[in-house]
């Protein structure tokens, strides 16, 4: 079976980022921002809605975005708000 291939968009962003490469039958159920310190700065729960965060209102640097699949397996990914 092939592996889940997750990516964020965009990269820098300056607005909201979303998360795509969901395989069919795949869902993103929560959206965890997180410092680089690990703190935790916001949930979204994405249930059947499309995996977006707002970001607008951070302050520049380096975040973290944890996305949570079928509610079991967690990736993390990276991105820079400008």
């Amino acid at each position: 079976e092939p592996e889940t291939n997750l990516y964020l968009y965009p990269n820098p962003a300056l607005h909201s980022v979303s998360v795509g490469g969901m395989r069919m039958g795949e869902q993103i159920t929560e959206l965890r921002l997180l410092a680089l310190d690990g703190r935790i700065l916001r949930i979204v729960n994405t249930n059947g809605t499309s995996p977006r965060m707002d970001i607008a209102e951070l302050s520049a640097g380096l975040y973290i975005l944890e996305a949570v699949l079928n509610a079991d397996r967690t990736y993390t990914l990276t991105f820079i708000k400008p």
